[in-house]
C-alpha cells in the first residue's frame, strides 16, 4: 500500500507509523504489569500473591520480559503494517479465498505469526514459574534423568497456534485493510474508548481458541510430544496430558487463557493503535508559493495514483469543506494573474469524474446482467421451438419473441444515458467564453466557467464484445464443466453472492467524500463565494448526483429481484459484505441528503438552471417534495 517514492508517504505515513508503535513500546510495560496480576491471582492468599506480584514488576527479570516480548511484537507490527490496504479485495469464489490466504507471501507471514506467537509464550512462562518454566525437568528428585514437561510444550503450541489463527484471520476478515474514520475524534478519547471492549474481546476470543486448541490437541499432540522425545533423547514424560483430570487442569487451563488474552491484545491494540495514526486527517497546502513542491497542493493531489494518498486527499476535501471557512476561500478565489478558478475546476472535475466512474460501472453491469437473462430466456424460447413442428414453431417462436422483448421494455427502467444525453463526465479546456450561466450551452454539454469550460466526456452504456475463445479456451472450460460435477469442486467454484454488488462498492468511501464535499462547498457558496465560480458548475454538480442516484436505486432494485441478492449469508463472504453494505446505504444517503441541501438552499432559483428534461422533472419532483 505504501508507496516509497510518494512524497507523503516517506515524510507524513512513516512518521505516524513510527509514532504509533513508540506508544505501543511504552503502552507494553503497563500491559505485561496487569498479566502478571492475573496470571499469579490466588484468591486464598491474598497478601502472597500482592507481595509476590510486586517483587516480580521491581525485579530485573520483568525489564528482561518486557524487553524481549516489545522486540519481538515491535517487527511483528511493523509486518501487519506492510500488508494494509485501503480497498479490500472481493473474492469471486470461494477457492480464491483458499488461494489468497496459500499464497507463499501469505505463507510466510503465517510464519512469522506462528513464531512469534510460540517466543512470546515462551517468555511468559517464565513468569509462571513451578512446572511451565522450562521443557525439560528430572524425572525424579535423585536420578538424573530428563523427562519431557508437557505442560511447557501445549503451551508454546499453544502460542503458535494463536499466531496462525491471527494470520489467517487477519486477511480472511480484513483486519489488514483501513478504515478512516466517520466521526472525528482526538487519539486519546479514541484509545481510551477501545482499551476495556479490547480486554473483553481479547478474553472472549482465547477462550474460543483455547477449547479449539484442546480438541486439536488430544488428536495431534502425540505427533510433536513423540517428535521432541525421539530427538532430545528426553525420557517419557512423567505428566501425560492423557487424562481428562490431567488435560483440564484449572490452574493450567488459566495460565493458558490468561496467555492467549495478553497474545490477543498486543498484536490488535497494535493494529489498532496504528491504524489511528495513519487514518488522521492531514490538512495539505492550499497556495503554491508557500511550499517547496507544486504537487503537494490539495487541488493537485487529488489525481494521485497512489491509494492511501488519495483516501487522505479526499478526506482532508471534506474536512474543509465542512468546518473550514479560511481553506474554503482559497478555494472560491480567482487565480492571478488571468482571474481562472484552476483550484475550483481541478477539484470539481475530480470529484465528478469519481462519481460518473460508479455510474459508469453501475450501468455496465446491468446491462451485463439484462443481457445475460436476455440471452437465457432466448435460449430456452429456442429449446422449445426446436421440440415443435415446423409450422406451428415459427409462430410460437416470434410470438414468445415479441412477448419476451415487450415484456423487458416494460419491466425495465429507463436508461439514464443516451447519446443524445450529456454525460457526467468532465475534463477543463482553456477555451474562456462568455457563455451566460443559463443559456442553451448546458443542454449541449459544455459548461462555461471564468477560467474554462467542462465539456463531457463519452460514457460507454453498450455490451463491450468478449475476446474470440481459442481452441486452447474451450478445451480448459470443458475440463472446468466437468470438474463442476463434483459437489465440492461446485461449491468451491460457485460464484459467491452479492460478488458483482460488492466489488462495484467496495471503494465507495471516495464517492461519499467527495458527494458530501461536492455538497457542502455548493451550500457555503451561497454566501462565501465572490465571484460565483461555484454556481457556474451547479447544474452539473446536480445532473451527476442525481444520474449516481439514479443507477444506485436501479442496482438496488434488480438486486432485490434477482436470486443473488437474497443469499447474504455465506461465511467467506462475510468479511466484507457488512462493511459493503454499510457503504452502500451511506453513499445513498449522502446523495439523497447533497440533493435536499442543495435545494433548501437555492429554493426556487433551481428552477431557472437548464437541464435535459428528463433530470428536470426529477429536480421539479424534489423541488415539490421539500415544499
Amino acid at each position: 500500500m505504501f508507496d516509497k517514492r510518494h512524497w507523503f508517504v516517506r515524510e507524513v505515513a512513516y512518521w505516524r507509523l513510527g509514532a504509533s508503535l513508540a506508544w505501543y513500546l511504552l503502552i507494553l510495560p503497563g500491559t505485561a504489569t496487569l498479566f502478571l496480576l492475573l496470571i499469579n491471582f490466588s484468591i486464598y492468599s491474598p497478601f502472597q500473591w500482592i507481595s509476590g506480584w510486586l517483587s516480580w514488576v521491581f525485579s530485573s527479570s520483568f525489564f528482561i520480559l518486557v524487553f524481549l516480548v516489545g522486540c519481538c511484537n515491535f517487527w511483528m507490527s511493523l509486518y501487519n503494517a506492510y500488508w494494509f490496504e485501503v480497498r479490500a479485495p472481493v473474492h469471486k469464489t470461494r477457492w480464491s479465498v483458499i488461494l489468497s490466504i496459500s499464497k507463499p507471501i501469505r505463507l510466510l507471514h503465517t510464519l512469522a505469526a506462528g513464531l512469534s506467537g510460540g517466543f512470546t509464550i515462551w517468555c511468559l512462562t517464565a513468569a509462571m514459574g513451578g512446572q511451565y518454566t522450562s521443557l525439560g525437568v528430572p524425572c525424579s528428585a535423585e536420578g538424573a534423568d530428563v523427562c519431557l514437561n508437557e505442560h511447557h510444550l501445549m503451551l508454546v503450541l499453544f502460542g503458535v497456534y494463536m499466531g496462525i489463527v491471527h494470520s489467517i484471520s487477519h486477511f480472511l476478515y480484513g483486519n489488514n485493510v483501513l478504515h478512516f474514520p466517520v466521526l472525528k475524534q482526538l487519539k486519546f478519547f479514541l484509545v481510551k474508548s477501545h482499551i476495556f471492549p479490547s480486554f473483553f474481546e481479547a478474553l472472549r476470543s482465547s477462550f474460543k481458541h483455547v477449547v479449539y486448541f484442546y480438541l486439536l490437541y488430544i488428536v495431534l499432540g502425540c505427533v510433536p510430544r513423540d517428535w521432541l522425545e525421539a530427538n532430545l533423547k528426553l525420557d517419557y514424560s512423567i505428566s501425560q496430558l492423557e487424562s481428562v483430570y490431567n488435560l483440564f487442569d484449572l490452574t493450567f487451563f488459566w495460565y493458558m487463557l490468561i496467555s492467549g488474552a495478553f497474545l490477543h491484545h498486543l498484536w490488535h491494540f497494535a493494529l489498532f493503535l496504528m491504524k489511528i495514526f495513519i487514518t488522521e486527517v492531514y490538512e495539505f497546502p492550499m497556495e503554491d508559493a508557500l511550499i517547496e513542491r507544486d504537487e503537494a497542493c490539495l487541488d493537485k493531489i487529488l489525481s494521485t495514483s497512489s491509494p492511501y494518498v488519495k483516501y487522505q486527499a479526499f478526506q482532508d476535501l471534506q474536512d474543509l469543506s465542512e468546518h473550514s471557512k479560511r481553506r474554503r476561500g482559497w478555494i472560491y478565489s480567482l487565480s492571478q494573474p488571468g482571474g481562472h478558478p484552476h483550484r475550483w475546476n481541478r477539484i470539481c472535475t475530480q470529484c465528478l469524474e469519481l462519481l460518473d466512474s460508479l455510474t459508469n460501472r453501475l450501468l455496465a453491469h446491468h446491462n451485463q446482467l439484462t443481457n445475460g437473462k436476455l440471452q437465457q430466456k432466448y435460449s430456452a424460447t429456442e429449446q422449445i421451438s426446436t421440440m415443435s413442428s415446423n409450422g406451428s414453431t415459427i409462430g410460437k417462436t416470434l410470438t414468445a419473441s415479441s412477448q419476451l422483448t415487450s415484456t423487458e421494455q416494460s419491466s425495465g427502467s429507463p436508461v439514464l444515458y443516451s447519446p443524445s444525453r450529456p454525460q457526467a463526465n468532465f475534463e477543463v479546456t482553456e477555451n474562456y467564453g462568455n457563455d451566460s450561466v443559463f443559456s442553451s450551452s448546458y443542454v449541449n454539454g459544455q459548461y462555461p466557467n471564468y477560467g474554462g469550460q467542462l465539456r463531457r466526456r463519452p460514457i460507454h452504456t453498450g455490451e463491450f464484445p468478449n475476446p474470440e475463445e481459442t481452441p486452447r479456451m474451450i478445451g480448459r472450460r470443458g475440463a472446468l464443466d466437468r470438474l463442476k460435477q463434483f459437489r465440492l469442486v461446485k461449491y468451491l467454484l460457485e460464484p459467491l453472492p452479492d460478488s458483482a454488488s460488492r466489488d462495484l462498492f467496495i471503494d465507495c468511501q471516495l464517492h461519499i467524500w467527495a458527494v458530501e464535499a461536492l455538497s457542502a462547498l455548493v451550500i457555503s457558496s451561497l454566501q462565501e463565494d465572490t465571484y460565483g465560480v461555484v454556481q457556474q458548475t451547479l447544474p452539473a454538480i446536480m445532473m451527476s448526483m442525481m444520474s449516481l442516484s439514479n443507477a444506485i436505486e436501479k442496482h438496488l432494485k434488480f438486486l432485490s429481484m434477482s436470486k443473488d441478492g437474497r443469499q447474504r449469508s455465506d461465511l467467506l463472504a462475510l468479511s466484507s459484505s457488512g462493511s459493503v453494505a454499510r457503504l452502500r446505504g451511506g453513499l445513498q444517503g449522502s446523495l439523497k441528503t447533497a440533493l435536499h441541501g442543495t435545494i433548501a438552499t437555492f429554493g426556487h432559483h433551481l428552477s431557472n438552471i437548464t437541464l435535459p428534461p428528463d433530470y428536470s422533472k426529477q429536480l421539479s419532483h424534489l423541488m415539490e417534495y421539500k415544499e
